[in-house]
């Protein structure tokens, strides 16, 4: 039988967390969530033995350490709930895991239904409707109705939501609002920070994964409206997704290829280089958890107009640190970014606002609060006998 790891050394009297992830840190398709995971757990990795099972990748290794984290890597990205399901039940449930925890990222995995082990969940956003704007319609409605089950599915159960978005999120849904802790993501200011100067000439950055839902083209449909006025505008879009090819497509359409650039997978450095020299970045998604990438903007000095989505508006500081738009109002938009770009005293506000707003958010207080909320629920699933 597969059975993963044959052998793993555990360090005396720490617990055993399993955590259950679609993707991890090194998937070519992770994002934000998956940064959120790791960043946290990686800190935490000498407080418990953590085990991760994800999804796996092209080429990757079926079981590696990361960052002092085990790393299990099974099933595919489309059946990987089914695939947990099973390796759950027929090896998992035999290893002496104190803790499961959640990430719940588009399908839950719906763990009350056939572990009585105690319980966190870690949410980042649901989909709700946006989902069938990312993917096909039956696949949709499934991550759609999934989602609705959350509440019936999880009484009792923790969650850690990423944002007072996403908490408002789980008490509709049917989660008591006493069972939610808020954690935020943090972000590494040592790293990420200015670096180069601002361009001579006016600059637009996009960053993150090119995916439909992160409605890049209303960026592009606003650089339209506004490039008559703004001869010497550059737009940098930077990220890797399977939205690239129809967005290159729209900017031909448009005659924009003068004005925009797509980079594809660059590296952080140089992702931070150029995020430096912008004059303001610019998010465009319906909707996040959070807005860690407007945060990671922020730290290298750099002002954000972003969309008032949900999880987006707790990243930005409108007039303070960047400027909110009504999502999908490409007007209001173009708008923005003129007055950014036209109001040299207010941009210059914005920039000086910036790196200080991003350095509140920390990983090291997004560990702590973590293990605090672990720590209490594994205190509370003991016995009496067991406490002392």
């Amino acid at each position: 039988m597969d059975r993963g790891f044959e052998s793993h050394p555990l360090r005396s009297g720490l617990k055993r967390l399993l955590i259950v992830n679609w993707q991890d840190i090194k998937n070519p398709q992770s994002g934000g969530a998956e940064r959120n995971l790791h960043e946290i757990f990686k800190r935490l990795s000498q407080d418990f033995e953590i085990t991760l099972f994800c999804s796996s990748f092209p080429d990757s290794p079926k079981e590696e350490v990361v960052d002092g984290m085990r790393v299990i890597r099974r099933g595919g990205r489309y059946d990987f709930n089914l695939v947990f399901l099973k390796y759950y039940l027929t090896w998992l449930r035999y290893e002496p895991f104190d803790i499961i925890i959640e990430d719940l990222n588009k399908i839950p995995f719906f763990t009350p239904l056939y572990s009585p082990l105690p319980k966190l969940c870690i949410l980042h956003h649901f989909f709700g409707k946006v989902i069938y704007r990312e993917t096909n319609p039956i696949f949709a409605t499934y991550v759609y109705l999934t989602e609705r089950l959350v509440g019936r599915l999880y009484p009792g159960v923790r969650f850690v939501a990423v944002s007072e978005s996403t908490k408002r999120d789980l008490i509709r849904y049917g989660i008591r609002p006493d069972l939610i802790s808020v954690v935020y993501n943090g972000v590494d200011t040592e790293f990420y920070q200015p670096v180069a100067r601002k361009a001579p000439h006016p600059l637009i950055v996009s960053v993150g994964r090119i995916k439909r839902y992160k409605s890049i083209d209303h960026l592009i449909l606003a650089v339209k409206e506004i490039s008559p006025h703004l001869p010497e505008l550059e737009v940098v879009i930077i990220g890797d997704g399977d939205d690239l090819p129809r967005l290159k497509q729209l900017t031909d359409r448009l005659g924009l290829r003068r004005r925009i650039r797509f980079t594809g997978w660059i590296t952080e450095e140089e992702k931070r280089r150029i995020v430096s020299s912008a004059w303001i970045g610019v998010t465009t998604s319906a909707k996040e958890g959070f807005g860690l990438v407007n945060i990671e903007i922020q730290a290298c000095g750099t002002p954000v107009i972003s969309a008032n989505s949900p999880g987006l508006r707790e990243s930005v500081l409108d007039l303070e640190t960047g400027l909110l738009y009504q999502y999908g109002n490409i007007g209001d938009l173009a708008e923005k970014i003129m007055r950014a770009i036209g109001e040299k005293s207010l941009r210059q506000k914005l920039t000086s606002n910036a790196r200080g707003f991003a350095q509140r958010f920390s990983w090291d207080r997004a560990a702590d609060q973590m293990r605090e909320i672990i720590t209490e629920i594994l205190t509370r699933s003991q016995t009496p006998e067991q406490r002392f």
